[in-house]
């Protein structure tokens, strides 16, 4: 076994490769972030007729679950890559799981 001094540490080389995409796996990007984009523009005018025309109350849970109920309506949706982070004034700095019935941020 070598002693400490002499190991040296070269980084991971395999996450390097992987950092690299080809030309199918950037269009791919491309697609998903398009899709995505769709519902995030049926989001953005659900919640500006809630608040707006409505003058409804729209808290953070609710809000999470429309964006995801839009999302699940996309081709090839397979669920999301992390949960809805949300939050304004005293919540922007919390990063924690919403669940029903936390309402912290009416929007």
């Amino acid at each position: 076994m070598l002693p400490r001094e002499q190991y040296v540490f070269t980084g991971n080389w395999v996450a390097d490769e992987r950092a690299i995409k080809n030309d199918v796996e950037l269009a791919g990007f491309e697609k998903a972030y398009l899709r995505d984009g769709i519902a995030y523009a049926r989001w953005f005018a659900w919640l500006d007729e809630q608040i707006r025309v409505k003058r409804a109350d729209v808290d953070e849970w609710q809000a999470a679950e429309k964006l995801e109920e839009y999302r699940l309506k996309l081709p090839l949706y397979k669920g999301p890559a992390y949960e809805s982070i949300s939050g304004s004034g005293p919540n922007g700095g919390q990063h924690q799981r919403i669940t029903p019935p936390m309402q912290l941020l009416t929007f």
